[in-house]
């Protein structure tokens, strides 16, 4: 079964990578407080996240040619980030929560959030999802301040409900 979204929805968000066809891969519901930036290289889409006197989150879509064995080192590499330590195969296994959804199933990893240090600063969060098709995995990045990460996953869970393929819908 599906999530239905319950958070207000301002628009549709659309990839900005235009195959020969002229129409996006990929669209999906931005939330509302979600704010549409303009994606730099690899990033395909960008969206901010801001709540008054913590630091924006930061929403992002990136595609890789590559299939599943780029989750591991693209893990690592955001763990790194956040100054924690690598996992091994193992690890991300136990980590990992697969969300299914109508585009398919995703590979989900939340990490960091830390507890707020002695002069109040907290820790970053991060949420991954990855998904494959085909021969190539998208991933979905959500990072930023741990409360504001933890106070708007469901809408990155929405989010990743909502995504519709251009694929998917030429076939039906």
């Amino acid at each position: 079964s599906l999530i239905t979204s319950i958070s207000p929805v301002v628009q549709r968000g659309r990839s900005n990578i235009i195959p020969k066809g002229g129409t996006p891969y990929i669209s999906f519901a931005i939330p509302e407080d979600w704010v549409e930036l303009k994606p730099t290289p690899p990033r395909i889409t960008t969206l901010s996240i801001k709540k008054p006197g913590l630091p924006a989150a930061d929403f992002a879509i990136l595609l890789f040619n590559e299939g599943k064995e780029t989750h591991l080192a693209n893990l690592n590499k955001w763990r790194r980030h956040l100054d924690l330590s690598d996992w091994k195969e193992h690890q991300a296994q136990i980590q990992k929560t697969i969300i299914q959804t109508q585009s398919g199933a995703y590979d989900l990893y939340h990490f960091g959030g830390q507890e707020p240090s002695s002069e109040g600063i907290r820790g970053e969060s991060v949420i991954i999802a990855f998904l494959l098709r085909g021969k190539k995995t998208w991933v979905f990045r959500f990072q930023g301040d741990a409360l504001l990460i933890d106070t708007h996953k469901n809408q990155f869970i929405e989010l990743l409900n909502s995504i519709s393929f251009e694929e998917d819908m030429q076939s039906k």
